[in-house]
């Protein structure tokens, strides 16, 4: 759709290793990040799956303080992910009946470190190349070898009703909308601030489990 109303194809940069960069965002915040998650979801409520999720947050302002010279950590920020690591033990682990294992909730936040290691490269390559650029590029290619390994690994795609399709046109409707949007943002904001609204994902996951796959949530 970019390329249309361009009428070019839009191309990542060579300089300041921007390719480079792009790469990397592709193995980290795509296939590695996808094949994390999903194998996740598969072994765990989607309830669990979205709490777990927000242990992005607090990878994310870890990182940014290693990486961003203006992005530190301090006292506040560091109560703020502590509480918040606490709330998602309880949440899950609380009353002892939801164990961890590492196929689910393990395979789970290794996707979501998977996804800051991307953020972090994304928001370098995102202020020259642009956006929808960078987020293009690296779900096309991403998704492009996600589907040869699974293919090799002797995966199917198969669709029983008209349901599978649209779920599956959902998806890739709300990644590449969901990306886009947080790669534009990660590239006029701090990343140790706006990872904070991803606190958000379990409270919208939580409810959306509740109404559409009628999980008990309470």
């Amino acid at each position: 759709i970019y390329a249309i109303i361009q009428k070019k194809i839009p191309m990542i940069h060579k300089e300041n290793d921007n390719r480079k960069m792009v790469f990397f965002q592709m193995i980290f915040q795509t296939f590695l990040q996808y094949m994390f998650s999903y194998i996740g979801a598969a072994n765990i409520s989607g309830t669990n799956s979205s709490i777990f999720s927000a242990t992005n947050t607090f990878f994310m302002v870890l990182l940014a303080h290693f990486v961003y010279a203006d992005d530190k950590l301090n006292k506040k920020k560091v109560l703020a992910c502590s509480l918040g690591f606490i709330g998602v033990l309880f949440a899950t682990l609380g009353k002892g009946t939801i164990g961890f294992s590492l196929t689910g909730e393990g395979m789970i936040m290794l996707s979501t470190l998977m996804g800051c290691f991307g953020t972090i490269f994304s928001k370098k390559t995102a202020k020259t190349d642009g956006a929808i650029t960078v987020t293009g590029y690296s779900l096309g290619v991403g998704g492009f070898a996600l589907i040869v390994v699974g293919w090799t690994l002797g995966a199917r795609l198969t669709f029983d009703s008209m349901g599978d399709v649209l779920i599956l046109a959902y998806l890739m409707f709300i990644s590449a909308v969901g990306f886009t949007v947080w790669t534009l943002l990660n590239q006029y904001n701090k990343v140790g601030k706006l990872s904070i609204f991803c606190c958000i994902v379990p409270i919208s996951g939580t409810l959306l489990s509740g109404i559409l796959l009628h999980e008990n949530v309470f």
